[in-house]
């Protein structure tokens, strides 16, 4: 059975045209955004970037991804690699030195109404997987 386009969830990588969907589910699930009582239950994200910032992360990054469900950002992923580390991330820097080569997982993110739902994430309503993506 094929699912039609609109319907169908895929992992992509976060191109530019999707930075501003990017920020506005950043924004919802700020800790400003939400009482804090349901930030406890749901989850937040800590830091509060700004569209320049995603730009830049969207061609910097090595593993920034969206799911995306027709025109809407579901979720993202924004991770990159110990070669990527910033100066100022001295924190990361000492991991790296204590530990070696490891993955910076930066933010993760998803709406609200996706969350919790097995079904928003590509073949996992009959795998349990992501589908091999």
């Amino acid at each position: 059975m094929s699912v039609p386009a609109a319907e169908r969830i895929e992992i992509v990588r976060a191109p530019q045209e999707h930075v501003p969907k990017i920020l506005e589910l950043a924004r919802s699930r700020s800790l400003e955004a939400v009482d804090p009582d349901i930030a406890s239950r749901d989850g937040f994200l800590v830091s509060e970037y700004t569209e320049e910032v995603y730009r830049a992360q969207a061609v910097r990054a090595g593993h920034f991804y969206v799911a995306v469900k027709g025109g809407d950002v579901l979720a993202f992923l924004l991770a990159y690699s110990d070669e990527r580390i910033e100066p100022d991330e001295w924190l990361n820097r000492r991991i790296k030195i204590t530990l070696g080569s490891f993955l910076v997982i930066k933010q993760v993110c998803v709406a609200r109404d996706a969350a919790r739902q097995r079904s928003a994430w590509p073949g996992t309503a009959d795998t349990g997987s992501w589908g091999g993506r």
